[in-house]
């Protein structure tokens, strides 16, 4: 599988977990919100650490991928904040809300945008390096506590 092909299955996989929550009872919809928080903490990490740069080397997407690292950045904060309310707060649902908004978004930017552009110009051999160090990656990223990274930032005022 692609670089471009597993970005796009990992927003399918959160784009499900979203829908999922939307008609969850509050307790499995907390159950569901730490694992969305492991699957975009990991996506972002994978993109910023490995695809992002790899996809530099296409100047015309410079803006597009500063853009993206901004909208991690907030997407980082709402999970950071989600994970600080408790599964009482009635701010719940409007985080999710508000997070589930950033993300299709910026899934829509990436996928009608920088996907198909990375796919289009940055090559066979260097699409498949890429492929291959985000395979390496993963398991070596799901090790790390990436809830406890997301956890550490400053928690916003929601």
């Amino acid at each position: 599988m692609g670089p471009t092909e597993l970005l796009r299955q990992q927003h399918r996989d959160v784009e499900a977990l979203f829908d999922r929550m939307r008609g969850a009872r509050r307790d499995e919809k907390v159950r569901l919100l730490g694992k969305l928080a492991e699957d975009l903490t990991l996506h972002a990490a994978l993109e910023e650490r490995i695809f992002y740069p790899a996809a530099r080397r296409i100047r015309e997407l410079e803006g597009a991928l500063e853009h993206s690292g901004q909208e991690h950045a907030r997407m980082r904060r709402l999970v950071a904040g989600l994970l600080a309310l408790k599964q009482t707060d009635p701010a719940l649902d409007a985080v999710i809300a508000d997070l589930e908004r950033n993300v299709r978004a910026h899934v829509a930017e990436e996928e009608g945008y920088l996907l198909p552009k990375v796919d289009a110009q940055l090559g066979e051999a260097a699409l498949a390096e890429v492929a291959r160090e985000m395979e390496r990656a993963t398991p070596e990223l799901q090790a790390q506590d990436l809830l406890e990274e997301a956890e550490a930032l400053e928690t916003p005022t929601v």
